[in-house]
């Protein structure tokens, strides 16, 4: 059941016989369709037809009286158009976090696997420069090169340090130095072996 008002009437002001222009056009033109349309949008029926030698236009609408009016929030409405540029800034701040944590953990994970690997490197070199003492024994003086060759590790040890190689050696020969076993925690003993040209003309125990 709908609380309507008393319907309001247009009387006609004056005596023509036909509708004004435009009032009078058969349904379906734009003045009374879109008037109808409007009407129908809030609720209401629309009537127009010549009455009494005049046109009536005549428009029922609801009660207004009985309907609640949008409730007040107390809220400002910037607040709440605001709402959704606050969440844009906690998102952005949340990814911000998260970057500086990536950034601040990777920093120490990044240096633990340059260190872990240099650690690889330098024990691979380590353990690839010892010279048994079994072949160092069989060693002597005079050799050849390509002989003594066969006796030797992969490379020679290259972390000598500066007090071993300033120790006197036999003028005007070349010396190759290997460390006497693989301890790699430890300071050991180096051999030095001395060339000159293409024999072996000296071998040595030095301290590490």
């Amino acid at each position: 059941m709908t609380n309507s008002a008393a319907p309001t009437a247009r009387p006609a002001t004056g005596p023509p016989a036909v509708p004004p222009p435009g009032a009078g056009r058969a349904a379906g033109h734009r003045g009374l369709t879109g008037l109808r349309e409007r009407v129908r949008l809030l609720g209401g029926t629309l009537h127009a037809a010549p009455r009494d030698g005049g046109f009536e236009v005549l428009a029922t609408l609801p009660d207004q009286v009985n309907q609640k009016p949008p409730r007040d929030t107390g809220e400002p409405r910037q607040e709440a158009e605001g709402a959704p540029e606050s969440a844009l800034r906690l998102t952005a701040a949340r990814r911000s976090t998260r970057r500086r944590f990536a950034a601040a953990l990777g920093a120490p994970v990044g240096l633990g696997l340059v260190a872990l690997v240099s650690c690889v490197l330098l024990a691979q070199q380590l353990t690839t420069c010892v010279l048994r003492p079994v072949d160092y024994a069989a060693l002597r003086p005079g050799q050849d090169r390509g002989e003594v060759a066969r006796l030797l590790p992969e490379r020679p040890f290259r972390y000598v340090p500066d007090a071993v190689r300033a120790l006197p050696a036999p003028p005007g020969t070349d010396c190759a130095y290997y460390r006497s076993n693989g301890n790699l925690l430890d300071q050991v003993d180096l051999y030095r072996l001395c060339y000159e040209g293409s024999h072996l003309v000296a071998k040595d125990v030095l301290p590490g």
